[in-house]
């Protein structure tokens, strides 16, 4: 299952699920959440892991948020 950061855990939440909220409710199966976010991958800035706090100079720091202005990247 994967549950949204910050998110209100109250209830069981059942296998193979996405659940976002508080309290957190179920919006997706893990599957459909897979294949919209590759969909939207396939558009959106794709980082590496070398962009990740720790490794991230200023600079790669102003670009990410230069790229991500008007919308949301990933980092895989």
């Amino acid at each position: 299952m994967i549950i949204q950061a910050s998110s209100i855990v109250t209830k069981d939440i059942p296998d193979n699920s996405v659940a976002v909220g508080q309290p957190a409710k179920v919006v997706s199966s893990i599957k459909d959440f897979l294949k919209k976010n590759k969909t939207l991958m396939e558009t959106r800035t794709v980082y590496d892991k070398s962009w990740l706090i720790g490794n991230i100079t200023k600079e790669l720091k102003k670009q990410m948020k230069k790229d991500l202005e008007n919308g949301m990247g990933y980092i895989i």
